[in-house]
Protein backbone atom coordinates (compact mmCIF):
# COMPACT_ATOMS: atom_id res chain seq x y z
CA UNK A 1 0.00 0.00 0.00
CA UNK A 2 1.62 3.21 -0.72
CA UNK A 3 0.59 6.80 -0.35
CA UNK A 4 0.35 9.34 -3.40
CA UNK A 5 0.66 12.84 -2.56
CA UNK A 6 -1.65 16.05 -4.10
CA UNK A 7 -1.14 19.07 -4.02
CA UNK A 8 -4.94 19.62 -4.17
CA UNK A 9 -6.73 21.56 -1.28
CA UNK A 10 -9.40 20.14 1.07
CA UNK A 11 -11.74 18.26 1.16
CA UNK A 12 -9.70 16.53 -2.27
CA UNK A 13 -8.26 13.84 -0.33
CA UNK A 14 -4.80 11.62 0.06
CA UNK A 15 -5.26 8.64 -1.55
CA UNK A 16 -3.39 5.32 -0.35
CA UNK A 17 -2.87 3.11 -3.74
CA UNK A 18 -2.72 -0.54 -3.44
CA UNK A 19 -0.14 -1.43 -5.99
CA UNK A 20 3.51 0.05 -7.09
CA UNK A 21 2.64 4.04 -8.21
CA UNK A 22 4.98 2.80 -11.58
CA UNK A 23 1.40 1.47 -12.85
CA UNK A 24 -0.11 4.82 -12.82
CA UNK A 25 1.47 4.95 -16.48
CA UNK A 26 -0.75 1.83 -17.02
CA UNK A 27 -4.80 1.73 -17.67
CA UNK A 28 -4.99 -1.38 -15.29
CA UNK A 29 -3.23 0.88 -12.64
CA UNK A 30 -5.35 3.92 -13.29
CA UNK A 31 -8.89 2.05 -13.41
CA UNK A 32 -7.50 1.53 -9.54
CA UNK A 33 -6.60 4.51 -8.61
CA UNK A 34 -10.40 6.10 -9.94
CA UNK A 35 -11.96 3.31 -7.89
CA UNK A 36 -9.75 4.14 -5.05
CA UNK A 37 -10.61 8.38 -5.21
CA UNK A 38 -14.45 7.41 -6.20
CA UNK A 39 -14.47 5.09 -2.80
CA UNK A 40 -12.98 8.48 -1.04
CA UNK A 41 -14.85 11.37 -2.58
CA UNK A 42 -18.15 9.76 -2.57
CA UNK A 43 -18.84 10.18 1.25
CA UNK A 44 -18.38 14.08 0.78
CA UNK A 45 -21.25 14.26 -2.12
CA UNK A 46 -18.41 14.06 -5.10
CA UNK A 47 -17.75 11.42 -7.93
CA UNK A 48 -15.59 10.71 -10.63
CA UNK A 49 -16.96 12.39 -13.60
CA UNK A 50 -14.74 11.36 -16.44
CA UNK A 51 -11.95 9.52 -16.62
CA UNK A 52 -9.04 9.30 -19.67
CA UNK A 53 -10.51 12.62 -21.39
CA UNK A 54 -7.83 14.18 -23.93
CA UNK A 55 -7.78 17.91 -25.80
CA UNK A 56 -6.71 18.51 -28.69
CA UNK A 57 -4.09 21.46 -29.34
CA UNK A 58 -1.81 22.91 -32.01
CA UNK A 59 0.87 20.96 -30.11
CA UNK A 60 -1.15 17.92 -30.34
CA UNK A 61 -3.30 15.59 -27.80
CA UNK A 62 -3.04 16.33 -24.07
CA UNK A 63 -4.26 13.30 -22.01
CA UNK A 64 -6.16 14.59 -18.57
CA UNK A 65 -6.65 11.08 -17.03
CA UNK A 66 -9.34 11.83 -14.72
CA UNK A 67 -12.24 14.75 -13.91
CA UNK A 68 -13.93 14.97 -10.36
CA UNK A 69 -16.43 16.78 -8.09
CA UNK A 70 -16.78 17.15 -4.83
CA UNK A 71 -19.25 20.32 -3.32
CA UNK A 72 -19.80 21.23 -6.75
CA UNK A 73 -16.34 22.26 -7.71
CA UNK A 74 -14.72 20.17 -10.87
CA UNK A 75 -10.91 19.91 -10.85
CA UNK A 76 -8.78 17.90 -13.25
CA UNK A 77 -6.17 15.42 -12.19
CA UNK A 78 -3.05 14.27 -13.54
CA UNK A 79 -1.27 11.26 -12.46
CA UNK A 80 2.57 10.51 -12.51
CA UNK A 81 4.54 7.73 -11.49
CA UNK A 82 7.47 9.64 -11.12
CA UNK A 83 7.90 12.78 -8.49
CA UNK A 84 11.25 13.96 -10.84
CA UNK A 85 11.97 17.08 -11.97
CA UNK A 86 10.59 15.89 -15.86
CA UNK A 87 6.87 15.38 -14.41
CA UNK A 88 7.02 18.28 -12.18
CA UNK A 89 8.12 20.17 -15.73
CA UNK A 90 5.02 18.31 -18.34
CA UNK A 91 2.57 19.16 -15.14
CA UNK A 92 3.29 22.72 -15.12
CA UNK A 93 2.94 22.90 -18.85
CA UNK A 94 -0.31 20.69 -18.65
CA UNK A 95 -1.72 22.40 -16.33
CA UNK A 96 -1.46 25.76 -18.09
CA UNK A 97 -3.60 24.15 -21.32
CA UNK A 98 -5.93 22.88 -18.92
CA UNK A 99 -6.72 26.45 -17.46
CA UNK A 100 -7.04 27.80 -20.59
CA UNK A 101 -8.87 25.30 -22.20
CA UNK A 102 -11.65 23.78 -20.13
CA UNK A 103 -11.58 26.57 -17.29
CA UNK A 104 -11.05 23.64 -14.34
CA UNK A 105 -7.94 23.84 -11.99
CA UNK A 106 -5.24 21.29 -12.65
CA UNK A 107 -4.10 18.77 -9.81
CA UNK A 108 -1.42 15.72 -9.41
CA UNK A 109 -1.33 12.91 -7.41
CA UNK A 110 2.72 11.39 -7.52
CA UNK A 111 4.22 9.43 -5.02
CA UNK A 112 5.85 12.66 -3.56
CA UNK A 113 5.36 16.32 -3.93
CA UNK A 114 6.28 17.91 -7.25
CA UNK A 115 8.70 20.83 -7.78
CA UNK A 116 6.10 23.67 -8.92
CA UNK A 117 8.48 25.89 -9.60
CA UNK A 118 10.24 23.57 -12.53
CA UNK A 119 10.18 25.20 -15.54
CA UNK A 120 7.24 23.83 -17.77
CA UNK A 121 8.37 21.58 -21.17
CA UNK A 122 8.08 23.27 -24.20
CA UNK A 123 4.87 20.72 -25.70
CA UNK A 124 3.26 18.81 -22.84
CA UNK A 125 1.18 17.19 -25.99
CA UNK A 126 1.73 13.42 -27.47
CA UNK A 127 0.95 13.07 -30.85
CA UNK A 128 -2.44 11.82 -32.47
CA UNK A 129 -2.46 8.27 -32.78
CA UNK A 130 -5.21 4.86 -34.12
CA UNK A 131 -6.46 4.27 -30.46
CA UNK A 132 -7.77 8.21 -30.31
CA UNK A 133 -10.24 7.07 -32.45
CA UNK A 134 -13.23 4.41 -31.49
CA UNK A 135 -16.70 3.80 -32.91
CA UNK A 136 -19.59 6.08 -31.83
CA UNK A 137 -23.12 5.10 -32.36
CA UNK A 138 -25.64 7.93 -31.82
CA UNK A 139 -25.35 10.16 -34.91
CA UNK A 140 -26.72 13.69 -34.95
CA UNK A 141 -28.79 15.04 -37.66
CA UNK A 142 -27.25 17.43 -39.77
CA UNK A 143 -24.58 18.33 -42.75
CA UNK A 144 -21.20 17.13 -42.40
CA UNK A 145 -18.19 17.84 -44.94
CA UNK A 146 -14.78 18.43 -45.28
CA UNK A 147 -15.76 22.14 -45.32
CA UNK A 148 -18.63 24.03 -46.16
CA UNK A 149 -19.10 27.72 -46.91
CA UNK A 150 -20.46 30.04 -44.76
CA UNK A 151 -20.89 34.08 -43.69
CA UNK A 152 -17.03 33.43 -41.82
CA UNK A 153 -15.28 32.00 -44.83
CA UNK A 154 -17.25 32.00 -48.26
CA UNK A 155 -14.25 30.44 -50.02
CA UNK A 156 -12.35 27.37 -49.35
CA UNK A 157 -8.50 28.62 -50.75
CA UNK A 158 -6.99 30.26 -47.90
CA UNK A 159 -9.60 28.67 -45.44
CA UNK A 160 -8.45 28.27 -41.77
CA UNK A 161 -8.48 24.53 -42.86
CA UNK A 162 -7.04 24.49 -46.33
CA UNK A 163 -3.43 24.07 -45.99
CA UNK A 164 -3.94 21.21 -42.94
CA UNK A 165 -6.42 19.49 -45.27
CA UNK A 166 -3.83 19.80 -48.01
CA UNK A 167 -0.98 18.38 -45.62
CA UNK A 168 -2.85 15.65 -44.49
CA UNK A 169 -3.23 14.50 -47.83
CA UNK A 170 0.36 14.82 -48.44
CA UNK A 171 1.57 13.04 -45.75
CA UNK A 172 -0.84 10.04 -46.34
CA UNK A 173 0.16 9.76 -50.15
CA UNK A 174 2.13 6.16 -50.63
CA UNK A 175 0.85 4.85 -47.36
CA UNK A 176 -3.06 5.01 -47.89
CA UNK A 177 -3.18 1.06 -46.76
CA UNK A 178 -0.80 1.47 -43.98
CA UNK A 179 -2.78 4.54 -42.73
CA UNK A 180 -6.14 2.68 -43.53
CA UNK A 181 -4.75 -0.89 -42.25
CA UNK A 182 -4.02 1.01 -38.50
CA UNK A 183 -7.28 2.79 -38.44
CA UNK A 184 -9.03 -0.33 -39.45
CA UNK A 185 -7.69 -2.57 -36.49
CA UNK A 186 -8.42 0.47 -33.93
CA UNK A 187 -11.80 0.92 -35.50
CA UNK A 188 -12.33 -2.99 -35.69
CA UNK A 189 -13.53 -2.52 -39.36
CA UNK A 190 -13.09 -5.99 -39.67
CA UNK A 191 -13.78 -9.66 -37.74
CA UNK A 192 -10.86 -10.51 -35.74
CA UNK A 193 -9.16 -13.67 -35.13
CA UNK A 194 -7.81 -14.78 -31.87
CA UNK A 195 -4.04 -14.97 -32.05
CA UNK A 196 -3.84 -12.67 -35.57
CA UNK A 197 -1.45 -10.13 -35.59
CA UNK A 198 -2.68 -6.63 -36.63
CA UNK A 199 -2.36 -6.43 -40.38
CA UNK A 200 0.76 -4.59 -42.05
CA UNK A 201 -1.58 -3.11 -44.79
CA UNK A 202 -5.18 -3.13 -45.78
CA UNK A 203 -6.38 -1.98 -48.98
CA UNK A 204 -8.87 1.08 -49.37
CA UNK A 205 -12.62 -0.14 -50.77
CA UNK A 206 -13.49 0.58 -54.53
CA UNK A 207 -16.81 1.88 -53.22
CA UNK A 208 -16.55 4.38 -50.14
CA UNK A 209 -16.63 2.96 -46.54
CA UNK A 210 -18.40 5.80 -44.20
CA UNK A 211 -18.23 5.15 -40.43
CA UNK A 212 -19.12 7.37 -37.33
CA UNK A 213 -16.54 7.76 -35.10
CA UNK A 214 -15.49 9.31 -32.44
CA UNK A 215 -11.79 11.23 -32.02
CA UNK A 216 -9.79 13.40 -29.62
CA UNK A 217 -12.20 15.31 -27.26
CA UNK A 218 -15.12 13.13 -27.76
CA UNK A 219 -15.64 14.93 -30.94
CA UNK A 220 -17.85 12.94 -33.39
CA UNK A 221 -17.13 13.48 -36.87
CA UNK A 222 -17.60 10.58 -40.09
CA UNK A 223 -14.58 9.16 -41.59
CA UNK A 224 -14.54 8.23 -44.98
CA UNK A 225 -12.42 6.16 -46.95
CA UNK A 226 -11.99 4.89 -50.64
CA UNK A 227 -9.29 4.01 -53.11
CA UNK A 228 -10.15 6.89 -55.42
CA UNK A 229 -10.52 9.95 -52.60
CA UNK A 230 -7.98 8.30 -49.94
CA UNK A 231 -8.98 8.65 -45.90
CA UNK A 232 -10.91 12.10 -45.21
CA UNK A 233 -12.97 13.32 -42.20
CA UNK A 234 -16.50 15.17 -42.14
CA UNK A 235 -17.12 16.99 -39.66
CA UNK A 236 -20.76 18.67 -38.28
CA UNK A 237 -22.10 21.65 -39.69
CA UNK A 238 -21.87 24.74 -36.51
CA UNK A 239 -20.90 21.37 -34.12
CA UNK A 240 -17.24 21.74 -34.33
CA UNK A 241 -15.25 25.25 -34.07
CA UNK A 242 -12.91 25.51 -37.02
CA UNK A 243 -9.85 26.04 -34.75
CA UNK A 244 -10.82 21.98 -33.27
CA UNK A 245 -10.73 21.03 -37.36
CA UNK A 246 -7.80 22.98 -37.91
CA UNK A 247 -5.75 20.93 -35.06
CA UNK A 248 -6.94 17.20 -36.16
CA UNK A 249 -6.38 17.58 -39.81
CA UNK A 250 -2.77 18.75 -38.75
CA UNK A 251 -2.07 16.15 -35.99
CA UNK A 252 -3.63 13.65 -38.52
CA UNK A 253 -0.83 14.64 -41.16
CA UNK A 254 1.69 14.06 -38.26
CA UNK A 255 0.30 10.76 -37.72
CA UNK A 256 0.56 9.81 -41.29
CA UNK A 257 4.14 11.51 -41.84
CA UNK A 258 5.24 9.58 -38.91
CA UNK A 259 3.88 6.11 -40.37
CA UNK A 260 5.55 6.68 -43.97
CA UNK A 261 8.66 7.64 -42.14
CA UNK A 262 8.67 4.52 -40.73
CA UNK A 263 7.69 2.90 -43.99
CA UNK A 264 11.24 4.33 -45.17
CA UNK A 265 13.04 3.22 -43.11
CA UNK A 266 12.43 -0.10 -42.81
CA UNK A 267 12.75 -0.53 -46.46
CA UNK A 268 8.52 -1.29 -47.08
CA UNK A 269 7.33 -0.40 -50.58
CA UNK A 270 5.55 2.48 -50.82
CA UNK A 271 1.57 2.13 -52.47
CA UNK A 272 1.54 2.14 -55.84
CA UNK A 273 -2.03 3.95 -55.80
CA UNK A 274 -4.78 2.66 -57.83
CA UNK A 275 -6.34 6.27 -58.12
CA UNK A 276 -4.26 8.66 -56.25
CA UNK A 277 -6.24 10.50 -53.87
CA UNK A 278 -3.62 13.49 -53.61
CA UNK A 279 -4.68 14.03 -57.52
CA UNK A 280 -8.31 14.11 -56.75
CA UNK A 281 -7.75 16.55 -53.89
CA UNK A 282 -5.67 18.70 -55.88
CA UNK A 283 -8.54 18.78 -58.67
CA UNK A 284 -11.22 19.44 -55.63
CA UNK A 285 -8.39 22.57 -55.08
CA UNK A 286 -8.24 23.37 -58.54
CA UNK A 287 -11.86 23.65 -59.16
CA UNK A 288 -12.29 25.59 -56.12
CA UNK A 289 -9.79 28.47 -57.49
CA UNK A 290 -11.73 28.53 -60.61
CA UNK A 291 -14.87 29.19 -58.11
CA UNK A 292 -13.29 32.27 -56.77
CA UNK A 293 -14.17 35.16 -59.27
CA UNK A 294 -17.78 32.97 -60.51
CA UNK A 295 -20.84 31.46 -58.58
CA UNK A 296 -19.97 31.23 -54.52
CA UNK A 297 -18.95 27.58 -54.02
CA UNK A 298 -21.34 25.14 -51.40
CA UNK A 299 -18.46 23.11 -50.03
CA UNK A 300 -16.57 20.23 -50.42
CA UNK A 301 -17.59 16.11 -49.52
CA UNK A 302 -20.79 17.00 -48.18
CA UNK A 303 -22.95 14.24 -46.70
CA UNK A 304 -26.43 15.09 -45.56
CA UNK A 305 -27.34 12.70 -42.43
CA UNK A 306 -30.84 12.46 -41.55
CA UNK A 307 -32.78 9.86 -39.00
CA UNK A 308 -35.33 9.02 -40.87
CA UNK A 309 -36.35 8.56 -44.81
CA UNK A 310 -39.23 8.87 -47.06
CA UNK A 311 -40.33 5.88 -48.79
CA UNK A 312 -41.44 7.26 -52.10
CA UNK A 313 -41.43 3.36 -54.09
CA UNK A 314 -45.32 2.57 -55.23
CA UNK A 315 -47.32 0.58 -53.12
CA UNK A 316 -45.61 1.55 -50.17
CA UNK A 317 -45.10 4.59 -47.90
CA UNK A 318 -44.30 5.43 -43.87
CA UNK A 319 -40.97 6.12 -42.67
CA UNK A 320 -38.05 3.57 -41.73
CA UNK A 321 -35.71 4.39 -38.82
CA UNK A 322 -32.77 3.28 -41.19
CA UNK A 323 -30.19 6.12 -40.53
CA UNK A 324 -29.15 7.43 -44.20
CA UNK A 325 -26.24 9.31 -44.72
CA UNK A 326 -26.17 11.19 -48.09
CA UNK A 327 -23.13 12.12 -49.82
CA UNK A 328 -22.64 15.38 -52.29
CA UNK A 329 -19.34 15.19 -53.84
CA UNK A 330 -17.71 18.16 -55.16
CA UNK A 331 -18.44 18.81 -58.91
CA UNK A 332 -15.54 17.47 -61.03
CA UNK A 333 -14.74 18.30 -64.62
CA UNK A 334 -15.35 15.26 -66.92
CA UNK A 335 -11.95 14.50 -67.32
CA UNK A 336 -10.23 13.37 -64.49
CA UNK A 337 -6.83 12.47 -65.84
CA UNK A 338 -4.10 15.34 -66.77
CA UNK A 339 -2.94 15.81 -70.51
CA UNK A 340 0.85 14.71 -69.28
CA UNK A 341 -0.97 11.72 -68.03
CA UNK A 342 -2.59 10.95 -71.50
CA UNK A 343 0.61 11.43 -73.42
CA UNK A 344 2.00 9.07 -71.52
CA UNK A 345 -0.75 6.73 -71.92
CA UNK A 346 -0.62 7.03 -75.02
CA UNK A 347 3.43 6.41 -75.61
CA UNK A 348 3.12 3.36 -73.95
CA UNK A 349 1.53 2.03 -77.35
CA UNK A 350 4.76 3.69 -79.31
CA UNK A 351 7.14 1.20 -79.92
CA UNK A 352 10.82 0.81 -77.85
CA UNK A 353 12.28 2.85 -76.70
CA UNK A 354 9.35 4.91 -76.32
CA UNK A 355 7.18 2.85 -74.49
CA UNK A 356 9.96 3.41 -71.63
CA UNK A 357 9.43 7.08 -71.18
CA UNK A 358 5.73 6.48 -69.74
CA UNK A 359 7.56 3.24 -67.71
CA UNK A 360 9.80 5.85 -66.13
CA UNK A 361 7.94 9.23 -65.95
CA UNK A 362 4.76 8.09 -65.20
CA UNK A 363 4.31 4.15 -63.94
CA UNK A 364 2.99 5.65 -60.77
CA UNK A 365 -0.51 6.52 -62.48
CA UNK A 366 -2.91 3.74 -62.46
CA UNK A 367 -4.19 5.33 -65.84
CA UNK A 368 -0.77 5.02 -67.31
CA UNK A 369 -0.14 1.68 -66.00
CA UNK A 370 -3.04 -0.13 -67.03
CA UNK A 371 -2.14 1.38 -70.87
CA UNK A 372 1.77 0.27 -70.34
CA UNK A 373 0.61 -3.25 -69.38
CA UNK A 374 -1.41 -3.57 -72.79
CA UNK A 375 0.83 -1.45 -74.74
CA UNK A 376 3.28 -4.54 -73.57
CA UNK A 377 1.42 -7.35 -74.41
CA UNK A 378 0.60 -5.87 -78.40
CA UNK A 379 4.47 -5.19 -78.64
CA UNK A 380 5.16 -8.74 -78.52
CA UNK A 381 2.36 -9.53 -80.71
CA UNK A 382 4.00 -6.98 -83.00
CA UNK A 383 7.00 -8.98 -82.52
CA UNK A 384 5.09 -12.42 -83.55
CA UNK A 385 5.04 -11.68 -87.41
CA UNK A 386 8.70 -11.64 -87.53
CA UNK A 387 9.09 -14.80 -86.03
CA UNK A 388 7.14 -16.31 -88.05
CA UNK A 389 8.14 -15.25 -91.22
CA UNK A 390 11.73 -16.40 -89.86
CA UNK A 391 10.52 -19.76 -88.54
CA UNK A 392 7.68 -20.45 -91.05
CA UNK A 393 8.03 -22.00 -94.27
CA UNK A 394 7.35 -19.19 -97.31
CA UNK A 395 3.73 -20.27 -97.73
CA UNK A 396 0.13 -18.38 -98.86
CA UNK A 397 -1.19 -19.10 -95.79
CA UNK A 398 1.71 -18.15 -93.67
CA UNK A 399 1.36 -14.96 -95.27
CA UNK A 400 -2.04 -14.44 -94.40
CA UNK A 401 -1.53 -14.89 -90.86
CA UNK A 402 1.27 -12.34 -90.89
CA UNK A 403 -0.83 -9.84 -92.60
CA UNK A 404 -3.82 -10.68 -90.11
CA UNK A 405 -1.50 -10.13 -87.17
CA UNK A 406 0.16 -7.21 -88.27
CA UNK A 407 -3.46 -5.88 -89.04
CA UNK A 408 -4.98 -7.03 -85.37
CA UNK A 409 -2.23 -5.32 -84.06
CA UNK A 410 -2.14 -2.30 -85.85
CA UNK A 411 -6.12 -1.73 -85.33
CA UNK A 412 -5.49 -2.46 -81.87
CA UNK A 413 -2.04 0.30 -81.28
CA UNK A 414 -4.57 2.78 -83.25
CA UNK A 415 -7.45 1.66 -80.38
CA UNK A 416 -5.14 1.83 -77.06
CA UNK A 417 -4.02 5.19 -78.58
CA UNK A 418 -7.30 6.76 -78.69
CA UNK A 419 -8.57 5.66 -75.17
CA UNK A 420 -5.22 6.88 -73.77
CA UNK A 421 -5.87 10.10 -75.29
CA UNK A 422 -9.47 10.79 -74.61
CA UNK A 423 -9.04 9.61 -70.84
CA UNK A 424 -10.33 6.41 -70.33
CA UNK A 425 -9.41 2.90 -69.69
CA UNK A 426 -11.05 0.30 -72.24
CA UNK A 427 -9.63 -3.53 -72.14
CA UNK A 428 -8.53 -4.82 -75.58
CA UNK A 429 -10.23 -8.02 -76.66
CA UNK A 430 -7.68 -11.08 -75.17
CA UNK A 431 -4.95 -8.54 -74.52
CA UNK A 432 -6.80 -7.16 -71.58
CA UNK A 433 -6.76 -10.13 -69.97
CA UNK A 434 -3.63 -11.24 -70.39
CA UNK A 435 -1.82 -7.99 -69.52
CA UNK A 436 -3.48 -8.78 -65.25
CA UNK A 437 -0.94 -11.73 -65.38
CA UNK A 438 1.77 -9.89 -66.44
CA UNK A 439 4.77 -10.47 -63.74
CA UNK A 440 5.14 -6.63 -62.81
CA UNK A 441 2.72 -4.27 -60.66
CA UNK A 442 0.21 -5.81 -58.39
CA UNK A 443 -2.70 -4.23 -59.67
CA UNK A 444 -4.37 -4.09 -62.77
CA UNK A 445 -7.56 -2.48 -63.11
Amino acid sequence: MSQLYTNAPSPWPQVEFDAPSASLDHPVGQIHFFAALQRLIKPLGGRVQKISQTILTEQGVLDIPCVAEVGGQSAAFLLYSTADQKSAQQYSAAKKVIQERLGLPAYYYAPAALDLSAEPVANPCRLLNSRDFSRAEEKPEGTYAIWLASPQEERYIGAVIQPAVLAAYEAVDGVETYVFADLSWALDFFEKVEGEKRPLRVQLPNEPLTAFVQGPQSIRFFLVASQEKGISFRFQEGAVPLEYQRNFWNAFATYAQNIKEAVKKNDLPLDDNVDHPLEWYRMVENIQRKLEGGDKPIGIGIIGFRATQKQEEKGGDGETATPVAQEQETPAPPERISAFHRIMAALSYAPIPFILVPVVAARRSSFVRFHIKQGFILLLLSIAPYILSRTLPQRTETGLLIILLNSVSLLFIFFGIFTAATARKRQLPVIGPLARWLPFWKEFE
